[in-house]
């Protein structure tokens, strides 16, 4: 995970964020915290 999108295009950049906000929730609930949820 990096903290800039690499894609120029949106739907490529969508797909990707959405991808980290998975790894992301994964991560966090198996640490016992709550899912994130993506404002868009």
């Amino acid at each position: 995970m990096r903290g800039t999108l690499s894609l120029k295009n949106y739907a490529a950049q969508m797909s990707e964020t959405c991808g980290i906000i998975k790894t992301l929730n994964k991560l966090m609930t198996g640490l016992g915290m709550h899912k994130t949820k993506a404002v868009v």
